[in-house]
């Protein structure tokens, strides 16, 4: 079966249409009313989409940011605490950075960015620039 192309932005604001399929896709009229819901998929499928409806925070700095201070993620982005290793991608400077689930203990720990205090939060392992761009993407 042939596979689709859909841009992201179609996910994002839902406008993927029948004409947006490939041929011979399956298009119900439960799909087109939007009777699909995650607890109507099979277990473990929800987990795949995104978490949030607008999963990415950008913002550039007006000033210095310390290390190991709580950085509230912009637009009122949060995660999940358990999940912030393997669900979260942060960028500085759009390079992607290592999370982890603590601060770094040693100079052997890859350890970028960890989370803050709550889960609107987020710590630097170093301090940020004026200029840096942070984005936050929850998967």
């Amino acid at each position: 079966m042939p596979r689709s192309l859909i841009r992201g932005p179609q996910v994002l604001d839902r406008s993927i249409e029948a004409v947006d399929l490939a041929k011979d896709s399956v298009i119900t009229e439960k799909i087109k009313d939007g009777n699909v819901t995650c607890v109507k998929l099979a277990p473990g499928l929800c987990d795949r989409f995104l978490a949030s409806s607008t999963p990415i925070a950008r913002v550039r700095l007006t000033a210095d940011f310390p290390a190991d201070a709580d950085f509230t993620i912009p637009n009122g982005l949060t995660y999940s605490q358990t999940e912030f290793v393997e669900r979260v991608a942060v960028y500085r400077n759009g390079q992607l950075l290592y999370n982890g689930t603590t601060q770094p203990t040693n100079d052997a720990d890859p350890t970028d960015v960890y989370p803050g205090s709550d889960n609107s939060k987020i710590k630097f392992c170093w301090g940020l620039t004026r200029g840096d761009t942070i984005q936050v993407i929850v998967l």
